[in-house]
């Protein structure tokens, strides 16, 4: 069974033709210039360009692959969640071919999408606990099987992917945030700075990021002020300056990496947290533990969630990085296994 996946949630429009866990062809095409400017996505922009990109990287698709479109025995696209205009773009996609070529279209959770993605490359897809953190959402699941999957924590407010960008915007260093941060970070020191744990106490399961973000932009303003620097300096220029260790502001530079690097640190303080609690409470040692969505491709973050799995006996997974953000790959996998999976139900 040859299967296009659809994913046009937000701002990538992105087709993978997929048959039995291998990727025949998949293209992806990231909105990012032209959201830079404007510091994070604009729903309008974004499904304009949907719409100018997708019959394209459709043909591409077919090309790369060597295939026609008769040869698709099934379509699946991405229905929710996402930005209404960027998901009708797909969807309506989706069915017009679906029409065309006689073949069933299903909608697919995007979400749900994300957490099976590492089945792609490890063949797992039933009792699991896995941690989704992107740019817009941050859950702990518990997943029994395809059509059993239990939240047992998420965000009450930002998600680690929009931290991220709300930080590295207060700094001036543009979007995407978290790309930015971690470059950054690497030159940093994870213990200067010391923010506080939300919730801590108060709710075992869910997580709070505002707090964090608070912090975060008064220290950044004493840091301003005290350097005289202002608003705006390119990350070139500042990695330039770190990586010499020299320059007309390198301990401005120091400073920001000191608190980026400690902002890193905080994160996988909380989300530790909150994991050993949910292991604790549900069960969760010694079960397969996958990390999925964007943020999972921050490596400090990564090495972190990493340790806690080995201490509790939990083998740790993380897809390939290419495939942690949207991408169609992950839809077509998912529309593939439910078909499997009502099959043999």
């Amino acid at each position: 069974m040859v299967t296009l996946g659809i994913e046009t949630s937000c701002d990538e429009t992105s087709l993978c033709l997929y048959q039995n866990r291998k990727i025949l062809s998949l293209k992806t095409y990231s909105q990012i210039e032209l959201h830079k400017e404007y510091g994070g996505v604009v729903p309008e922009i974004a499904s304009r360009d949907h719409l100018l990109k997708i019959q394209s990287l459709f043909n591409e698709c077919l090309y790369d692959a060597n295939i026609s479109s008769c040869d698709i025995n099934l379509i699946a696209y991405t229905a929710m969640p996402g930005l209404i205009g960027s998901l009708m773009t797909g969807i309506m996609f989706a069915k017009a071919l679906s029409i065309s070529i006689g073949v069933r279209a299903i909608p697919v959770n995007h979400l749900h999408a994300h957490v099976f993605t590492f089945n792609i490359s490890h063949c797992i897809s039933q009792n699991f606990a896995c941690l989704l953190i992107s740019g817009g959402h941050t859950f702990i699941y518990k997943v029994s099987n395809l059509y059993n999957i239990k939240i047992l924590g998420q965000t009450i407010d930002d998600s680690i992917g929009e931290l991220f960008d709300k930080v590295s915007k207060s700094i001036g260093l543009g979007y995407p945030g978290g790309v930015i941060v971690e470059r950054i970070a690497k030159f940093g020191n994870c213990d200067e700075y010391k923010f506080k744990i939300p919730l801590l106490g108060k709710d075992n399961f869910n997580f709070s990021f505002s707090g964090i973000k608070t912090e975060f932009l008064k220290v950044i303003q004493n840091i301003f002020k005290k350097h005289n620097v202002p608003r705006g300096t390119s990350v070139d220029f500042i990695l330039a300056e770190l990586t010499n260790c020299g320059g007309d502001n390198f301990e401005f530079s120091l400073d920001i990496a000191n608190v980026c690097a400690s902002l890193q640190s905080v994160i996988v303080d909380i989300v530790v947290n909150r994991l050993k609690f949910c292991i604790n409470e549900y069960g969760l040692a010694g079960m397969d533990f996958v990390m999925c969505g964007g943020v999972a491709s921050n490596e400090f973050i990564r090495n972190g969630i990493e340790k806690l799995c080995l201490k509790h006996g939990m083998k740790f997974y993380v897809p390939p990085i290419e495939l942690c953000t949207d991408n169609a790959a992950m839809i077509a996998c998912i529309g593939e296994l439910m078909v499997m999976f009502d099959e043999s139900a």
